[in-house]
């Protein structure tokens, strides 16, 4: 998958310094790449692979993913949890991320790497961290990411004067 992945997204789009941790081999299933875990990869990859998919999957004119994979990933995938996609968390329905547009849609990785697309609003949000701090840090240790996601709407959304919430 990670080669087939680099070839024909990755590269295209310039993400030069991802990698993919490897599992199984040594007599068992693989070497192979897992579809949801194991990518390392820098903030400005990671937006640039959200401005693909905030652009419909067309990267300088040509299309990498299908506009129709895409359509179908970003949007509510079954009543168990409709705040999940196809592999992406969603807000179709206003219950990931309340008050927030409900046509953004996240990539969540591992200790709070995060890759958010709000097309209505034409922005991609990355960021890699390290996530919440552990027990003994003298970092806050409550990540809350409606309020990340609130801040920085606010930051760049113009408000009407009196105007409450999102």
């Amino acid at each position: 998958m990670s080669d087939y992945l680099q070839e024909r997204v990755f590269a295209p789009i310039g993400i030069e310094n991802l990698s993919w941790d490897v599992q199984g081999g040594s007599g068992f299933l693989g070497p192979h790449t897992n579809a949801h875990t194991g990518v390392h990869v820098s903030g400005r990859e990671l937006a640039r692979f959200g401005y693909l998919m905030l652009h419909d999957g067309v990267w300088e004119g040509q299309p990498l993913i299908p506009r129709w994979w895409i359509e179908l990933a970003t949007q509510t995938s079954q009543d168990l949890n409709p705040s999940y996609g196809y592999t992406w968390w969603v807000n179709t329905r206003d219950t990931r991320w309340p008050g927030i547009p409900r046509d953004v849609f996240a990539l969540e990785g591992f200790r709070t790497n995060r890759c958010y697309v709000v097309p209505s609003l034409d922005l991609v949000v990355a960021r890699v961290a390290s996530g919440p701090p552990r027990p003994g840090s003298d970092l806050p240790a409550d990540w809350d990411e409606q309020r990340f996601l609130e801040r920085i709407l606010a930051a760049i959304v113009p408000h009407e004067e009196g105007a409450h919430g999102h």
